[in-house]
């Protein structure tokens, strides 16, 4: 019986699933997609409805396949996720220069995960950002360098304890292993081909249903990652009170006629909406001028955070995700806002079309083993001697 790998995210909204026949570093072989909606959105992503359903398409796609789900790679939620930095000192040798070797290294990495962790995180991601070598300054892993007292400084991305068994006892009730999980920024940046990213540092904007996901990466190292409540759903309320139309329909009406272009803007256009048994009508001008006040309410909050972070100056460069990628006039908008390029690059799976933003993450899952973003690659990186002589040179002077 073949097997089949699954890059499953569970979103508040919904339940993307994408299955395939191997796991390479290309993701162009055959692809199953399938997409759950959640009947209960208010109730939090592990809802028991939502994984049985995820549970009937497993067999579905097994028995139609005459495959087996042998792994699945699961993409844990942005917000769930907090981040902890840490420094670490550790003597090599009490008086002789010994060379760096990878045990040395990530058991430093230990124990100070062990010092500064507490019993109720789960780490999820370890990221060391700079590496001391008795003084000497290094980005990159400083494997066979000679020194006596290293210096870690790290960054990990941990979880609760709970929310971490409650997720094991879905895969167990799933009846699948898991064979990874991965933050949702890094497997979305992962689902990006990666010669088509631009030079520099850069972001990742994600506007959700129900919240703003933004993380920041300095050379394919995710150094930053947080998430506010205020996504599309804040968009339809204030559409619906300020224009005093049905809740339901204010989704419908956004994204049927609403636009950011500034041509769009003083369109004079009539909308008619039915509001219970009579008929209303609203110019589109009007419409799209409280999507674009609303949007940029949430642009400039965003902006808030960054300047207090001190990371709007280091971004090179923003690629927009999530339903707000679909709105015309937002990359503007943006780029207005937050002084920033808005730059599209290439996907690994290009035939995605309208369920692109949907996708993204449980694709790049599946392609994070073998992604530049994966910091695991790091350290089993193989390099000629002439490429190890070039990174040293480079590091140390």
């Amino acid at each position: 019986m073949k097997k089949l790998f699954l890059g499953l995210k569970i979103d508040s909204t919904y339940a993307s699933l994408v299955f395939s026949d191997s796991l390479t570093d290309n993701l162009t072989q055959k692809l199953e997609l399938r997409l759950l909606k959640k009947r209960n959105p208010e109730l939090g992503e592990l809802q028991p409805e939502m994984i049985e359903e995820i549970r009937e398409e497993i067999i579905k796609v097994e028995r139609a396949t005459s495959s087996k789900v042998f792994k699945i790679y699961f993409c844990f939620p942005q917000d769930r996720i907090k981040k902890i930095r840490a420094s670490y000192k550790k003597l090599i040798h009490p008086k002789h220069s010994l060379p760096l070797s990878l045990s040395c290294i990530t058991s430093a990495l230990k124990e100070a995960q062990l010092l500064n962790l507490d019993w109720d995180d789960f780490c999820l991601e370890t990221y060391p950002l700079e590496f001391k070598v008795d003084g000497k300054i290094f980005r990159n892993p400083p494997l066979g360098i000679y020194g006596r007292r290293l210096e870690v400084d790290v960054l990990f991305y941990v979880c609760r304890r709970e929310d971490f068994l409650n997720l094991e006892k879905v895969f167990q009730y799933l009846g699948k292993p898991y064979q990874e999980i991965v933050l949702s920024s890094l497997a979305e940046a992962s689902s990006f081909r990666e010669d088509s990213l631009g030079k520099g540092n850069f972001s990742l904007l994600n506007i959700g249903r129900n919240k703003v996901e933004f993380s920041y990466f300095r050379n394919f190292l995710l150094e930053d990652s947080f998430s506010f409540y205020k996504g599309g759903k804040f968009i339809d309320e204030q559409v619906s009170s300020q224009l005093n139309i049905p809740g339901e329909l204010s989704e419908e009406i956004k994204l049927s006629y609403g636009s950011l272009a500034e041509s769009d803007l003083e369109d004079p256009q009539p909308i008619t909406i039915k509001k219970v048994t009579k008929y209303k009508e609203i110019k589109r001008s009007t419409l799209n001028s409280v999507i674009f006040a609303s949007y940029k309410k949430i642009l400039e909050e965003l902006k808030e955070i960054l300047e207090r972070k001190d990371l709007l100056r280091k971004i090179d460069y923003l690629v927009i995700l999530g339903g707000a990628s679909r709105v015309k006039g937002f990359e503007s908008l943006a780029e207005q806002v937050l002084s920033l390029s808005v730059y599209k690059p290439a996907l690994y799976v290009s035939n995605l079309q309208d369920r692109e933003d949907r996708f993204l993450a449980s694709l790049g899952v599946l392609r994070f083993p073998f992604s530049k973003f994966n910091i695991k690659n790091k350290y089993k990186r193989k390099e000629s001697l002439f490429s190890k002589i070039k990174n040293f040179l480079e590091e140390y002077f």
